[in-house]
């Protein structure tokens, strides 16, 4: 471990990492990231392999990298305890475009509201709340938009039969 990485930092990585896996990632892959440790050590790092070699960060890399770790957790904690406060906004917004979702605007949301809707139509959307109800109801307001979905003109005819039959 360099200098500037000290052990709280390790703690405050592996705390996130247990948290949000429960511990089962790291239990999942323990073995092959172990296996794959030991091929790479004993690898010759020549010709296309080249690019394998490990090299350490230069001290500015680190600088930064530290810095850029430290402003996360401070911004974690900070979010943290405006949500222990009752006070956190998180804005609807696909974080990936930077705006609001809507159908047919990014083919990874579409494809993941069919999913949620078919995952919740086998359960008869029981216990789905009212927010959660007006909000795929506001994605799917414009059935005319070109959804991703559509290409699978099965899953479609999932989705919109889901919609119109639990939800309306």
């Amino acid at each position: 471990m360099s200098s500037g990485f000290t052990r709280a930092h390790l703690a405050i990585l592996a705390t996130a990492v247990l948290f949000s896996t429960g511990g089962a990632a790291i239990k999942a892959c323990q073995q092959r990231v172990a296996d794959l440790a030991a091929v790479i050590r004993v690898v010759p790092k020549v010709g296309p392999l080249k690019a394998m070699a490990f090299h350490p960060p230069t001290p500015q890399t680190e600088k930064l990298f530290l810095q850029s770790f430290d402003m996360t957790v401070d911004r974690y904690r900070e979010l943290l305890a405006a949500e222990r406060a009752g006070r956190l906004h998180i804005p609807d917004e696909n974080f990936d475009l930077g705006e609001p979702s809507k159908a047919g605007a990014y083919k990874l949301a579409d494809e993941t509201y069919a999913k949620l809707v078919e995952y919740l139509a086998e359960r008869d959307f029981a216990g789905i709340s009212p927010e959660l109800r007006n909000d795929i109801l506001s994605f799917y307001k414009d059935r005319n938009a070109p959804i991703a979905t559509k290409q699978d003109p099965k899953q479609w005819q999932k989705v919109v039969k889901a919609l119109d039959s639990n939800l309306y």
